[in-house]
C-alpha cells in the first residue's frame, strides 16, 4: 500500500496541525456529504470532480510536535521555467480575445524552476505557519502527487456553525504605496458575479469589498454567507469550481484558452484542497504553492488578464506571488 502523508494547519488555526497518514481513495464531489470523520480532500487543475481523499490515522498535534518528513518525487518531473517571451505572447493573445469579445478575462499562469541543496520540510512548514497565520498551510507527501507545500489565502468554501461561506478574492497590488484601480476592481467583480450566479435561488448575504493581505501582497475580497444545507453544499461546490479567479470568465472560455496557451502542466496548482467532515468544511484554492523534488522545486503563480492588463506588470505580479513560498524555501 502506498502511504500518503498530509500536514494541514487551517486558516487562523494557530499552532494546531491536522495530520493524516494512509491510503488515497478516489472519489468525487457528490460523495463529500457522506464523509463523517475528518478527511483531507485534494483536487487538481482540470479534474475538479475527480477527488482524492485521505482519511486514515487523523490526529491533531501542536506545531512543535511535528516529526521530520522526507521529500517524495512522485510520478511527475520538474518543469522548465516559463520564458517572458511566452508569457508576454499569452497576455497579448488574451487581450486580443477580449477585444474580439471572446471572453472578459483569462487567468494565465507561469512556472519557475529553482534549485536547492536540501530542505528541512518540518522547518519550512513551520516557517510558513508563522509567516502567514491567516492562510491554510499544507504539506502533502504522496507517491502519486509528489511533495507539495503551500500557504493559500483564498477560501473556496467553508462550513461551520450551520453556516457556509464563500470568498471572492481577486486583484493584486504589491505594497502599501499602490492604489486600487479599475483594472483590479473589474477583476474582482467578475469573480463576485460568478458566485452570484452559483448561488442563484439561495438566500445569502454579501459583505462589502475589503482588503486581504498576505505578506506584502494585497487583494480585494468579499464574503458570501448563507445557512448551511448539506444536501446543497456539494452541488454548490460543483458549480463553483473553477472560479474566474483561477480560470477566467466565462469560465468555460477561460479554461479553453488556458489549455490552448499554457505549455506547462498546472498539476495541483489552482485545484483545491482542505479538510472536510460532517461538521466542518475548510476548502482552499491551491494558490501560493510549490512542488518540491530532491534537488529542485517548481513555483506556480497566475494573474487575471483583462483589457487593462500590461504584460510586464502581470509578470511582476506573478513573481511577487511566488515570493510567498520562495522566500521560505530559499531563506531569502
Amino acid at each position: 500500500m502506498e502511504v500518503t502523508t498530509v500536514w494541514c494547519r487551517l486558516e487562523n488555526g494557530g499552532d494546531t496541525v491536522h495530520l493524516w497518514k494512509g491510503e488515497v481513495i478516489k472519489s468525487n464531489i457528490n460523495d463529500l456529504k457522506m464523509i463523517t470523520h475528518p478527511a483531507f480532500v485534494v483536487s487538481q487543475w482540470g479534474e475538479f470532480d475527480d477527488l482524492k481523499i485521505i482519511k486514515d490515522n487523523h490526529q491533531k498535534i501542536n506545531l512543535k510536535e511535528l516529526s521530520s518528513a522526507v521529500i517524495i518525487d512522485g510520478l511527475s518531473d520538474v518543469q522548465n521555467t516559463t520564458s517572458y517571451k511566452e508569457f508576454e505572447n499569452n497576455v497579448n493573445q488574451i487581450k486580443s480575445g477580449i477585444k474580439n469579445q471572446d471572453y472578459e478575462k483569462v487567468v494565465i499562469s507561469r512556472v519557475v524552476e529553482c534549485a536547492h541543496d536540501g530542505l528541512d520540510l518540518k522547518e519550512k512548514f513551520t516557517q510558513l505557519c508563522k509567516l502567514y497565520p491567516n492562510s491554510m498551510v499544507v504539506l502533502l507527501l504522496s507517491a502519486e502527487f509528489g511533495t507539495w507545500i503551500g500557504a493559500s489565502p483564498e477560501v473556496l468554501i467553508s462550513k461551520a456553525d450551520n453556516k457556509f461561506k464563500i470568498m471572492s478574492l481577486a486583484g493584486t497590488l504589491f505594497d502599501d504605496s499602490e492604489k486600487w484601480s479599475n483594472k483590479e476592481r473589474d477583476e474582482q467583480s467578475i469573480t463576485t458575479k460568478h458566485i452570484h450566479e452559483v448561488l442563484n435561488g439561495i438566500k445569502y448575504e454579501v459583505s462589502d469589498v475589503h482588503e486581504e493581505k498576505q505578506g506584502d501582497l494585497r487583494h480585494l475580497r468579499q464574503w458570501f454567507t448563507a445557512s448551511a444545507n448539506d444536501i446543497l453544499l456539494d452541488k454548490i461546490l460543483k458549480k463553483l469550481v473553477p472560479t474566474p479567479a483561477i480560470a477566467g470568465y466565462p469560465v468555460k472560455n477561460g479554461i479553453q484558452e488556458i489549455d490552448r496557451l499554457e505549455s506547462q502542466d498546472r498539476r495541483l496548482y489552482s485545484g483545491f484542497w482542505g479538510l472536510i467532515d460532517n461538521f466542518e468544511w475548510h476548502l482552499q484554492v491551491n494558490l501560493r504553492v510549490a512542488q518540491i523534488f530532491q534537488s529542485k522545486f517548481n513555483l506556480f503563480a497566475g494573474c487575471g488578464i483583462n483589457s487593462g492588463s500590461n504584460a510586464q506588470r502581470e509578470w511582476d505580479e506573478t513573481g511577487n506571488k511566488m515570493e510567498v513560498v520562495k522566500r521560505v524555501l530559499t531563506n531569502d
